[in-house]
């Protein structure tokens, strides 16, 4: 099995599925998976997706707040709809992913829901999924290829109410065998992970109130979130939450074992330059504050020279040679992704972990999807100090390496975990660590 994050997740899901159409905006922050469509908004961005689908093309789309919208018409692809917010109008499904580790599962049934009613299928994801990694199997994808189509009659047939009704009846069989809410409730919370929350809501069709049920939540939470789920389920705010409604849940930054950023950096960063990449990892985009641009941006931003050093960090698989010669300043780091006995005009860095000469144009050896493994590192206790002076120790800070941990007045090396990069050995003041 692999160790996945949630990115390699998404794009192995876009890539064995065969979506057609794919849109990202910038804001949402995640997979970056697609690109924007130039000088098109967020809502005509999501009539373009839904067009799609109708004319048999299946897409995908990943949208910080989702337009509101209402299908008329019934799609022909699957339409998976990827936000952060819930929707103030429900008139689709909507499924909620609060964990990484039923993240592949959970897209394959929001793809397979999706086809079966032939309606767009909206996935709330948490921010718990963000910046972690799960170990992940071979998952069972639908791996068909559709030709798009479309008839005359496509945009001319609006939906009924009736035959409305009859995809959320078959909807709610589907989901309710596949994912079924619990009906025991008392407090939920999409926010902190040792809470239960719902699997998926539908918007309510017919006369059907059956499915009411009551739960807690904070008065924080019910603001942002869950007037939209008092339609359907009967919200009460609790009051013991309500103590605590002002403390945040801060969430732990981890970076993945081994990271080629990690290294890198831990080495040889230098704050008086400007580093780019379009490599989209929120955890480190947010640690090392680099800036996301597409390659063709930085291409454009050094095709002059500059009055400050600029360095962009990519992959050599997606390198595009031709743009070479157009880089008048600024450096480019490749990560070898591919492992690559070289790539023209680039020197090879063969160990990552020793001290190199920077070069204009560097190959290192691997990259995020090829981690190297080497010995674990080990921890000498009697030279650590714990960093006394400091507020948290310095291994633990500067790396943000999940194989690290601090436990029972001690620091504590996950030996499974530990990829033996050495970051926490450039950072260590006292070598205690090798």
């Amino acid at each position: 099995m692999d160790v996945k994050n949630s990115n390699e997740i998404i794009t192995e899901f876009i890539s064995r599925c065969n979506f057609v159409q794919i849109y990202s905006d910038y804001s949402f922050g995640l997979f970056g998976a697609g690109d924007e469509f130039l000088g098109v908004d967020a809502e005509k961005s999501l009539d373009i997706l839904y067009s799609s689908a109708i004319a048999a093309n299946r897409v995908i789309g990943f949208f910080e707040t989702l337009p509101p919208f209402i299908p008329e018409y019934a799609t022909k692809g699957g339409c998976i709809l990827i936000t952060k917010t819930l929707p103030v109008i429900v008139s689709t499904p909507v499924l909620f992913c609060k964990s990484l580790d039923v993240f592949p599962n959970l897209l394959a049934t929001a793809l397979r829901v999706s086809n079966e009613i032939s309606l767009p299928v909206i996935v709330v994801v948490s921010d718990n999924i963000f910046n972690n990694f799960v170990k992940s199997g071979n998952n069972s994808y639908d791996h068909n290829r559709i030709s798009g189509y479309i008839y005359k009659q496509s945009f001319s047939n609006k939906l009924t109410i009736e035959q409305f009704a009859d995809k959320m009846v078959l909807a709610d069989q589907l989901l309710n065998e596949l994912m079924p809410n619990r009906d025991n409730y008392k407090e939920i919370s999409f926010k902190e992970p040792h809470k239960p929350f719902l699997n998926y809501i539908l918007p309510l069709y017919g006369n059907d109130h059956s499915a009411l049920i009551d739960i807690e939540v904070s008065k924080k939470e019910y603001d942002s979130l869950y007037k939209t789920l008092s339609v359907r389920y009967n919200v009460k705010v609790s009051e013991k939450a309500d103590i605590d409604s002002n403390i945040e849940v801060e969430l732990k930054e981890y970076l993945c074992p081994g990271c080629p950023f990690l290294v890198y950096f831990t080495m040889h960063r230098d704050k008086s330059i400007l580093y780019f990449t379009d490599i989209n990892c929120e955890g480190m985009l947010k640690k090392y504050e680099i800036n996301y641009v597409p390659f063709e941006y930085f291409v454009g931003i050094n095709s002059s020279q500059l009055n400050v050093n600029t360095v962009f960090i990519g992959k050599a698989s997606s390198f595009n040679a031709s743009y070479f010669p157009m880089i008048r300043s600024g450096s480019v780091v490749l990560l070898n992704d591919a492992d690559y006995k070289s790539v023209n005009g680039f020197k090879k860095i063969k160990n990552i972990q020793k001290p190199f000469v920077e070069n204009k144009f560097l190959l290192l050896p691997y990259s995020c999807n090829n981690i190297k493994s080497y010995k674990p590192a080990s921890l000498k206790y009697s030279k650590c100090d714990k960093c006394a002076d400091l507020e948290y120790p310095l291994c633990i800070t500067e790396t943000s390496c999940v194989a690290l941990s601090y436990r029972y007045e001690k620091i504590l090396v996950n030996k499974e975990l530990c990829t033996g990069c050495k970051a926490c050995v450039t950072v260590c003041r006292k070598a205690a660590i090798r």
